[in-house]
């Protein structure tokens, strides 16, 4: 990931950007999201984590997986 982003960052300059106004979006599945993962992925560039939810139909379901991920990045309180 790093060199990913070191390249896209080269190739601002080489286009005549300011590598620092690019914003980095990174994807995650919410039911795998932690705190540490979410601090690594900051850590690597991103200025923000999109989460993925699973294929999930049941409403009450998809709010107890939401829930899940937001006590796992120590959202709640």
């Amino acid at each position: 990931m790093a060199s990913l982003l070191t390249l896209m960052r080269d190739e601002a300059v080489t286009a005549g950007r300011d590598p620092d106004a690019l914003e980095v979006s990174l994807g995650h599945l919410v039911t795998k999201i932690d705190a540490d993962r979410a601090g690594r992925l900051a850590e690597q560039g991103a200025d923000r984590i999109v989460l993925g939810m699973p294929a999930i139909t049941d409403i009450e379901q998809a709010k107890d997986v939401l829930s899940a991920c937001a006590q796992r990045l120590e959202l709640s309180t």
